[in-house]
C-alpha cells in the first residue's frame, strides 16, 4: 500500500471547488521485487491525477487516474476510486468597510471622529457565499478606554443576519482603525491614598 497525494488539473480560473476532496488516496500495487525497488527508490513514481478539464459549474463524479511511472506493474486497489467534485462560479465583489463601536470610554473621556484605512474590501469565494455577503465591520471595544486607539483590527464578513460568513477570502484581512480619546473638561484623574 501506498499513500499518494492526488494532484487536481484542467480547473478553470473561473470556477472554484466548494467541497472537501481528498488531499491523498491510497494506492496498493503488486509488482516484481526489481521494479518494486525501482518505484521506492524514484520519486513520483506513482501519481494519481483528479482531471476537471472542461468542466462546468455543477457536481462531478470524477475517475481518480494512477499513473505509475515503471512497469510492469499491477494496480490492485484504489482508494477512492472516484471522488465527487462541487464546481462554483468564483465571484468577486466590493463592500464598504462599517466601523462597529461598543461600549462607552471611561467617566470624563470622549470619543472623538474615528477615521478607518482602507474604506474598502474585496471579497472572492464561491458566488453561494459571495452573494450572501451584506456588510464588512471592523468591531472595537471601548468599554473603559482612556488613552486613544490605533491598531489593525480583523474585517467580518457578515450577512444580513449578522452571522459572520466563513470560507470568503477578504483583501486586505486587517483594516487600520485610529480613534482619538480625550479628556472632558472638569474632569481630572487623581491618585486615591489610603490613610490607616
Amino acid at each position: 500500500p501506498l499513500v499518494v497525494p492526488l494532484d487536481i488539473i484542467g480547473q478553470e480560473t473561473s470556477l472554484i471547488i466548494t467541497n472537501d476532496v481528498p488531499s491523498t488516496i491510497r494506492v496498493t500495487l503488486r509488482a516484481p521485487r526489481s521494479v518494486w525497488e525501482q518505484l521506492t527508490a524514484q520519486e513520483n513514481a506513482v501519481r494519481a491525477i483528479l482531471d476537471l478539464t472542461g468542466l462546468s459549474a455543477g457536481e462531478h463524479e470524477l475517475q481518480v487516474q494512477v499513473q505509475i511511472a515503471v512497469r510492469p506493474v499491477q494496480k490492485i486497489l484504489v482508494e477512492p476510486e472516484t471522488v465527487t467534485v462541487k464546481l462554483e462560479p468564483l465571484a468577486i465583489r466590493t463592500l464598504p468597510i462599517v466601523l462597529s463601536l461598543s461600549g462607552q470610554p471611561a467617566i470624563g473621556y470622549q470619543v472623538g471622529e474615528a477615521t478607518i484605512e482602507p474604506t474598502e474590501v474585496i471579497l472572492s469565494g464561491p458566488e453561494s457565499l459571495v452573494s450572501q455577503a451584506a456588510r464588512a465591520r471592523v468591531f472595537v471595544r471601548m468599554d473603559g478606554v482612556r488613552e486613544s486607539i490605533e491598531e489593525a483590527l480583523p474585517i467580518e464578513i457578515l450577512d444580513d443576519q449578522n452571522v459572520p460568513l466563513e470560507g470568503i477570502l477578504i483583501n486586505p484581512e486587517t483594516a487600520r482603525v485610529i480613534i482619538p480619546i480625550s479628556q472632558q473638561g472638569g474632569f481630572r484623574d487623581v491618585a486615591v491614598k489610603v490613610v490607616v
